[in-house]
């Protein structure tokens, strides 16, 4: 078997064979050898676009090595030829950039959710250590940040915050929902920026993985068009996916469909229930078609159920539309 330095090697060199007019440009910026302990078959590294010295990691070659026999499992890029780079001349230093950074928030001083770990030797602990769950919550007076819009970052040079600026006006709208059964729900949605920056929502169009993270990238940031092919906003958003637990790298597949059951498990994944609903033996549902649930999937189908995001008929199999989306949604923020 490799080891992690030979099979970076590896992936270096095949790089510098096959793609040299790029390679001189990468560094590595991310790697999985972990994983090889743990069982995966294959190394995987993330060279990243470095120019005057700093990384660019929106474009990025991530090659995987097979770790029995060297050869290139699976390779991803994204890679742009006519970009223009700043050059780094008179920027300022670090300590300044982290004080106008701490300048966009206001300190606030209120109750915080704090988590304190389950102790053994309780009656109600030792029944919420039985469930799987390592810690609860209780209140506690404490400082935060918080503050109005959303920034990328500070500009290096002037000092000023640069703040994320968003292509639509306040509110979306869309010309295709009338007389639609979510019609008022997708609406309601949109009136606080959560949906599509686009003119149709396509209730009934098929819903993807792509589709999905955009969505929920309009909770927490800004509308985006999911038709939109811009590899740079697309690896943003994932990226926001990933931070927020909807799922992970590997996982990603722009254009699979995802099924109600695949929507619900990215939710609530998304919520904070997937340890929970992983959680075997303690789940039961009364869907009128349970006996097709998998076992697997039994957890998040009983937390839907009580959550009241689906009633009648699970249906986990069948493909979402982007109607179903947007309802299962608005049904797990109003709980």
């Amino acid at each position: 078997m490799l080891t992690a330095e030979e099979a970076q090697a590896k992936a270096k060199a095949f790089l510098e064979t096959y793609y040299p007019e790029h390679y001189g440009h990468l560094a590595l910026y991310d790697s999985s050898t972990d994983s090889v302990a743990e069982g995966s078959p294959f190394y995987s590294f993330t060279f990243a676009r470095q120019e005057n010295g700093y990384f660019f990691p929106s474009h990025y070659y991530t090659v995987g090595i097979d770790s029995t026999d060297g050869s290139v499992s699976s390779l991803s890029f994204t890679y742009e030829e006519n970009v223009t780079f700043d050059a780094p001349d008179g920027i300022i230093d670090a300590e300044a950039a982290l004080d106008a950074w701490l300048g966009t928030y206001d300190v606030t001083l209120g109750y915080l959710y704090v988590p304190e770990p389950l102790v053994a030797g309780d009656t109600a602990q030792d029944k919420l250590l039985q469930l799987g769950f390592q810690s609860f919550y209780h209140l506690k007076l404490g400082y935060a940040l918080k503050r109005e819009g959303s920034y990328l970052g500070i500009d290096a040079k002037t000092g000023a915050p640069v703040e994320r600026q968003s292509s639509q006006a306040e509110g979306l709208s869309y010309t295709d929902l009338e007389g639609h059964w979510a019609q008022a729900t997708v609406e309601t949605l949109a009136a606080y920026g959560v949906g599509y920056n686009a003119d149709t929502f396509g209730p009934e169009q098929a819903l993807t993985q792509w589709d999905l993270v955009s969505l929920l990238y309009s909770l927490d940031y800004c509308a985006v068009d999911p038709a939109s092919e811009d590899q740079d906003l697309r690896n943003e958003v994932y990226a926001a996916a990933y931070r927020a637990g909807t799922l992970t790298r590997e996982e990603r597949n722009d254009s699979a469909l995802l099924t109600r059951a695949g929507v619900i498990k990215m939710l609530l994944d998304r919520a904070g229930y997937g340890k929970v609903a992983g959680l075997e033996g303690i789940f039961t549902c009364a869907f009128a078609d349970q006996e097709t649930i998998p076992e697997g999937e039994l957890g998040y189908a009983a937390l839907a159920q009580g959550l009241g995001l689906v009633e009648g008929t699970y249906a986990g199999q069948r493909t979402a539309t982007h109607a179903e989306a947007a309802v299962l949604l608005y049904r797990l923020m109003e709980s």
